[in-house]
């Protein structure tokens, strides 16, 4: 090959990364702001992350979770700023703080990430 094939080569590669990287941003903020409510029934064997996306410590542990999400689509995002979600969660897993990881029982309100990693793959 030429150098001008390593140029192609090259420049699509990097038009393709900078393509998965927009397309994984556009669809990280669009998850993010849903405000739409969650019915109980998509929480059961899920990884929840009850979040707001106007919280400081949820936007640092948000785009964690929904990278690890788009491997193993096991995780429901519930956005707290809908009034029918905090209606009833709060009161139902006696939510004190957000961000708050839970899976089966196992539960972690914080941004450590080493915690939040042990939360989720204790599987009961």
């Amino acid at each position: 090959m030429n150098r001008r094939s390593y140029k192609r080569i090259y420049f699509c590669s990097i038009l393709l990364l900078f393509y998965l990287m927009l397309s994984f941003f556009i669809s990280y903020r669009l998850t993010e702001s849903i405000r739409s409510f969650v019915p109980e029934e998509d929480l059961k064997d899920k990884v929840v992350l009850f979040y707001r996306e106007d919280c400081p410590d949820c936007q640092k542990v948000f785009p964690i979770i929904y990278a690890r999400n788009m491997m193993f689509k096991d995780t429901v995002f519930v956005n707290m700023n809908e009034p029918l979600n905090r209606q009833l969660y709060i009161e139902k897993y006696q939510l004190k703080s957000i961000p708050t990881i839970m899976l089966n029982g196992n539960r972690y309100s914080g941004t450590n990430y080493r915690k939040i990693f042990r939360c989720i793959n204790q599987r009961e």
